[in-house]
């Protein structure tokens, strides 16, 4: 016969498995056919890397080589080259 410690946290376990079964869907900060954050010829800092920059343009997708993409973690971002 279990403990009732024991049988709690079989209970728990169960609770946690059904949750982890039926995860909250997860949104998308932006819609898909948004407009782009920024515009052609707006000076920003990289918040990562703390760099100035001006933008001169701007691609649906990460148009650099893979190389640059591995490089950069473009594979890690949410969206990857998609971002």
């Amino acid at each position: 016969m279990l403990s009732s410690s024991m049988t709690n946290a079989f209970d728990e376990l169960s609770q946690i498995r059904i949750q982890d079964a039926n995860p909250l869907p997860i949104e998308e900060k932006r819609r898909k056919n948004s407009p782009p954050k920024f515009y052609v010829g707006q000076i920003f800092q990289h918040k990562q890397y703390n760099y100035w920059g001006v933008i001169c343009g701007w691609d649906l997708s990460c148009a650099a080589s893979p190389i640059w993409q591995v490089r950069m973690g473009i594979p890690n971002l949410v969206r990857g080259a998609l971002q």
